[in-house]
């Protein structure tokens, strides 16, 4: 420890740039990237960063810890020059390279001079063509690199005039000097900036993030080793404050460092603890930054996580409640704004993974301290406000001069832009109020209370007594009664709420008359009175089938009837089991018999014997969720078992594997996701039995099936009428739609036959010579029929012609006289394969055929239902060619990540089955609140907004209609496996997205 301690200046720096490399710890990974990729002579690397993470430190840095002896760095910090012309941008540019070298070099002042403004003003290639051939020369071999600090300030809107000449100026100088490199940082993600990754073709890029924990405690000790001494769990204890983000970990050293002065130089625990609030202040103006640099809607999402988080913390929760969960309470409705808005803060590193956690503990903090999540919320309805602001003043003059009823009309169309706009909904509920819509009004102001307690508090209570009121004219004294006790709620005084209670229980109490009706027993007649003695007896021998139990693996239909169950949550295996039947019965009973512990014991190590068994995993999570104490959020999955195993295994590995990643999450709010599986067998009739069944069970919130689409329609007009969410991951059938199209229920994550119809016609109208094709059909298949209809439609339009249609559930089909006739006679060059799946077999026949007639036949394309082993095993080389329109491949650029997670998870590759069925349970589990109903879940599934992320590698969002916004893919089968058809090889198709 120094001599003179108490003078000792603090070591630790708040918000400089950090450019003594003795002070700089951690990064090595980072500086070896830089290193790496400029010895392999990469021209451009992207670094990025959210602010204070010490990406300016990092540029002034990057001289002393890399490859110096081969390249020469030039600092240069775009963001004084945001206000100045494209030329002026250039000529300071200049200036710092002339700085750097005479500084470097000892050159006179003269040798090294930057073109004029007003030269480059007028000839910009001066630059290029005579300035940095000078700086070259200086150089030698050595490269020159430039560090730009900054780099996407040219991309803020109100900025953007320069970009369009600076960066594809800069490009070009890079590709055209050899010797010239670029380092940039830039303050957001890169999805945020995509003009710089395209003007600068992808370069590589990597993040600058929170420092680990060994370099956080380098940079919390070393500079202060001869002065302080800090105790182990005071470091700990800073780490865990600041996550490792070097800013708030120097907040607090310095503030530390002040008070270890006064501590005899040591730093304890409870000092971390005592210096909080002071930290806090010294970071304000960091931290200001932070939250300027914030949307509205970000704001609201982050102070949300921050309160929420706080609320799990005193309340000994495990796991917060997600923040739009958490807005819900203060009567925010979500909105694509907002869902994106707690994406992006994933995304910039301010939330964590689960997006329920400030990862800066102190972040949070200061969040709790400074800001209103009230206040915040009220801001909402700046959004669109060039929209909503003409609207709400047409409405607020119309209220004015008494048009009540048009004033609400546009008070409705404002929440209908923007459904957070406090202001209208208070404007809204008020003008109900004074129509005497007395539920509507209660409705709006439950909404405002939550947001605006003080503003709405005495209209609400008004409007929850004239509700109130009204109920009881009505003669509905139970919500009436709720409506009074939510008056005392707020104001537990209130005299007039008390009363009414009174008056209710009064009315409640009062004794009936009885009715006199001996005179109508003897019109009843004595046939009448016989016929209701039979029913009574009839009612006797039925309360006995009521009363006696079912045997294990069935259910009672309609009470009385005992039937084995096609539906299973854990009760029993819906698949053949012959391997490990011991250990899956064990489980099964463990299940019925309610002991989900031993039941989730024994579903797990059945899994584990057998990884690629989704039923297994569903069950184990079941009897997880069942486990929990927390009533589970359920939904129901169909599957086609009778008919083909493979399918629906391959449905429910999709289901499986996103229900297990949201249970290991921790689920929502303690609640984890339960999924009852059901076998129809793609059977129409069966289809509807299940899905009659499955209404009537309360609990389970959406279905996702059915397989087939002729399954899918016998049984949506019962999820209709039910108003229960499905959405199938395989049926494309145009002709599914719900009865009533205003109030859809369908909804399906696979694109539908028009999408696959458009993709195919024009694939195959774009190959030379095929403007003829052959179609072979199910006429008795809805899924076939409609793709047959499609695909003619759209290859028509396109100038093709179908010669012929052939069906393959003809009886007296001749597969091989049709090959003959459609390539001999018909002068066809290829036919379109549209089996329905009970027809793969001939289809393959059709396929084995045209091989063996001739070397060089048909050329095949086909529905996704050739998609699978069975193809490329029975069909071998006679399917070489096939060339079929699926939903998704594995192969796909944006399939990739999720598919190699799948093939880890499932130890082999994924169908596009099973990633559809991910997409499906994902839309259903971002559908669920805290509170969920069937109602609250379908209405938030018309809204739904999926990024890439957040699925099997394509957005996910629904139209009105249900159906799913993107494109198929195709794949062709070469050296007999199935392989992606990339866009380059679709020359005149549409680009999937």
């Amino acid at each position: 420890m120094v001599t003179n301690s108490s003078n000792h200046p603090n070591p630790y720096e708040i918000g400089k740039i950090i450019d003594d490399p003795d002070k700089f710890f951690g990064r090595e990974s980072l500086f070896q990237f830089i290193e790496d990729n400029l010895r392999q002579r990469v021209k451009v690397i992207l670094l990025h960063g959210q602010r204070r993470i010490g990406k300016s430190s990092i540029l002034a840095q990057i001289p002393n810890k890399v490859a110096t002896d081969q390249f020469y760095f030039v600092n240069f910090d775009l963001q004084g020059y945001i206000h100045k012309p494209f030329s002026h941008i250039i000529y300071n540019l200049a200036q710092e390279i002339c700085d750097h070298l005479v500084d470097d070099f000892d050159l006179g002042q003269d040798y090294l001079t930057p073109p004029s403004k007003q030269d480059l003003n007028n000839d910009i290639t001066i630059f290029f063509d005579k300035f940095l051939p000078k700086v070259f020369w200086l150089l030698k071999s050595k490269n020159l690199v430039f560090l730009l600090d900054e780099f996407d300030v040219l991309t803020i809107q109100k900025h953007r005039s320069e970009e369009r000449n600076f960066f594809p100026y800069l490009a070009n100088l890079i590709k055209r000097h050899h010797q010239l490199f670029m380092i940039a940082v830039v303050g957001r993600n890169l999805v945020d900036v995509p003009i710089i990754v395209r003007v600068f073709g992808s370069p590589p890029y990597h993040e600058i993030g929170f420092l680990n924990k060994l370099s956080a405690q380098r940079l919390i000790t070393k500079p202060a080793k001869d002065v302080v001494t800090y105790e182990p769990h005071a470091v700990t204890k800073i780490y865990n404050l600041s996550a490792g983000h070097p800013y708030f970990t120097q907040v607090l050293c310095f503030t530390l460092f002040l008070r270890a002065r006064e501590n005899q130089w040591k730093i304890y625990s409870r000092d971390v603890e005592l210096i909080v609030k002071q930290a806090i202040e010294k970071a304000e103006a960091g931290l200001a930054g932070l939250w300027e640099s914030l949307p509205i809607p970000e704001r609201v999402v982050f102070l949300a996580v921050a309160e929420a988080q706080q609320r799990a913390i005193s309340q000994h929760q495990l796991l917060p409640e997600h923040p739009l969960s958490f807005l819900e309470g203060y009567g925010v409705i979500q909105t694509n704004p907002l869902y994106q808005a707690t994406k992006r803060l994933k995304d910039y590193g301010f939330v964590d993974d689960t997006e329920r956690r400030v990862k800066v503990p102190l972040v949070r903090h200061w969040l709790l301290q400074h800001h209103s999540l009230r206040q915040e919320i009220l801001k909402l309805k700046t959004l669109d406000q060039d929209q909503t602001d003409p609207i709400y003043q047409r409405a607020t003059r119309r209220y004015q001069q008494g048009q009540i009823q048009k004033a609400l009309m546009l008070y409705e169309e404002v929440l209908q832009l923007n459904p957070n706009h406090f202001s209208a909904l208070l404007d809204l509920a008020k003008g109900y109020l004074e129509a005497k819509n007395f539920s509507k009004a209660v409705e709006l102001y439950t909404r405002a209370y939550q947001v605006k307690p003080v503003q709405s508090k005495e209209w609400f209570l008004r409007s929850l007594l004239k509700y109130g009121d009204q109920l009881i004219d009505q003669q509905a004294f139970r919500t009436a009664k709720n409506a009074f006790q939510q008056v005392l709620k707020i104001e537990p005084d209130n005299k007039s709420a008390q009363q009414k209670l009174k008056h209710i229980e009064d009315l409640s109490n009062t004794p009936i008359t009885p009715v006199d009706n001996t005179s109508n027993l003897t019109r009843l007649g004595i046939a009448k009175l016989a016929a209701g003695l039979a029913i009574i007896s009839l009612v006797g021998v039925g309360l006995y089938n009521v009363l006696t139990p079912c045997p294990t693996g069935a259910q009672k239909v309609f009470g009385i009837r005992c039937i084995a169950t096609p539906i299973s949550r854990g009760e029993r295996s819906l698949f053949p089991r012959i391997d490990n039947k011991e250990e899956i019965d064990l489980a099964t009973e463990g299940f019925r018999n309610a002991n989900y512990a031993e039941a989730a014991q024994s579903f797990d190590q059945a899994w584990q014997v057998n990884p690629n068994d989704p039923e297994l995993l569903i069950y184990y999570n079941n009897a997880r969720a069942r486990k929990q104490g927390f009533l589970p959020f359920t939904i129901a999955v169909v599957v086609p078992i009778d008919q083909s195993e493979s399918t629906a295994k391959e449905i429910l590995r999709g289901v499986a594997q996103a229900q297990h990643e949201f249970n290991d999450l921790g689920g929502l709010n303690g609640r984890f996701l339960e999924i009852a599986i059901a076998n129809d067998g793609n059977k129409p009739a069966k289809a509807k039995e299940i899905a009659q069944a499955l209404v009537k069970d309360n609990s389970i919130l959406g279905i996702i099936g059915h397989d087939s689409s002729d399954a899918s329609k016998a049984a949506l007009p019962v999820y209709d009428r039910a108003g229960l969410a499905m959405i199938s991951s395989t049926s494309s059938s145009n002709y599914l739609t719900s009865l009533d199209k205003n109030n859809n229920v369908f909804f399906r994550t696979v694109p539908s036959n028009l999408s696959s119809a458009r993709k195919l016609a024009q694939y195959v109208r774009n190959k030379p010579g095929l403007d003829k094709v052959v179609i072979f059909y199910d006429d008795d298949s809805v899924y076939s029929k409609d793709l047959k209809e499609k695909f003619e439609t759209h290859f028509e339009q396109l100038g093709g012609k179908v010669v012929r249609e052939i069906k393959l559930n003809d009886p007296n089909l001749n597969i091989t006289q049709e090959v003959k006739n459609s390539f001999s006679q018909d002068q066809v060059k290829a036919a379109m394969l549209f089996p329905r799946v009970e027809s793969v077999n001939t289809a393959i026949n059709i396929a084995k055929a045209n091989a063996n007639l001739y070397q060089q036949g048909l050329r095949l394309f086909s529905a996704s239902t050739l998609y699978e082993n069975k193809t490329l095993t029975r069909g071998g080389k006679r399917v070489e060619g096939l060339t079929t329109v699926v939903p998704w491949f594995r192969e796909a650029p944006k399939a990739i990540t999720f598919s190699q997670a799948a093939k880890k998870r499932w130890r082999g590759d994924v169908s596009w089955v099973t990633a559809t069925s991910f997409d499906a349970t994902q839309a259903f589990i971002h559908a669920f609140f805290k509170d969920a109903s069937r109602e609250i879940v379908l209405d938030r599934l018309r809204n739904i907004h999926l990024f890439q992320t957040d699925t099997s590698g394509f957005p996910l969002q629904f139209t009105d209609q249900g159906e799913r916004e993107s494109q198929p893919v195709l794949v062709q089968v070469v050296n007999g496996k199935f392989k992606f058809v990339s866009d380059q090889d679709q020359e005149g198709v549409e680009k999937s997205p």
